[in-house]
């Protein structure tokens, strides 16, 4: 949240180059941040536990998913990065950039073995590599009007896939999901951890009325200050 702030203040203030913007969640207060939403099929469920959020399908379940997502959009160049972590699964658990009339880019786990990126452009475009194990570090970028999906490889980001398209320049909504495309089958989940996005801007962002408070109290501090002589 200090960080929001600060570059909210930043972007704020008169006579700066507009800054980017930061969204962070590490799943560690217990309650999901209020910017999230969730949207889940019968037998699909979350929790907040151990720092991390844990999606989940119970057994029994048929095709189905569950996504929790943004309220706000990301425009302009834009990074979303997230850690992952296999629990028991035999579908899809990772991260999606999606428009809203269709169309847009994600990096899954396909069960214990593959890693996929999908493009929606929105023809399907998709690009697999083996599993790095079960845990990874995901990432949805654009730049301009191209999104990259992206595994971090060390300390090098490697690029599984990527497409151009106009619609690629639409403000995306950013989705957490564990997606169970069979039939019925044995429970499946995995967790998610440090979620963070950073975006020339959000649309449809609203800071909590604390935040405003705080950023309307640093304007004013820092107004005054630039006032004091010397």
């Amino acid at each position: 949240m200090k960080r929001l702030i600060s570059i909210l203040l930043l972007a704020l203030l008169p006579g700066l180059a507009p800054a980017l913007v930061i969204f962070q969640e590490n799943f560690d207060s217990g309650a999901l941040n209020p910017h999230l939403g969730v949207s889940a099929s019968p037998g699909f469920s979350y929790d907040l536990s151990g720092g991390t959020l844990n999606l989940h399908m119970a057994t029994g379940s048929g095709k189905g998913s569950i996504g929790v997502s943004t309220d706000f959009q990301v425009v302009g160049d834009f990074t979303a990065t997230v850690d992952v972590s296999l629990g028991s699964l035999y579908n899809a658990l990772g991260i999606g950039a999606y428009r809203s009339g269709g169309g847009g880019g994600n990096v899954f786990y396909w069960g214990g073995g593959s890693v996929i990126s999908n493009m929606f452009t929105p023809i399907q475009i998709p690009q697999l590599i083996p599993s790095p194990g079960p845990n990874a570090t995901f990432r949805i970028r654009r730049t301009g009007t191209t999104l990259f999906g992206e595994i971090l490889n060390g300390t090098t980001w490697q690029v599984i896939n990527s497409a151009t398209s106009a619609i690629f320049a639409d403000p995306l909504t950013i989705t957490l999901f564990l997606d169970n495309e069979t039939g019925p089958i044995t429970a499946q989940n995995g967790s998610f951890d440090n979620l963070r996005i950073q975006a020339a801007g959000f649309r449809n962002f609203v800071p909590a009325p604390a935040t405003w408070a705080l950023t309307l109290l640093g304007l004013a501090l820092l107004t005054r200050r630039s006032r004091l002589p010397g």
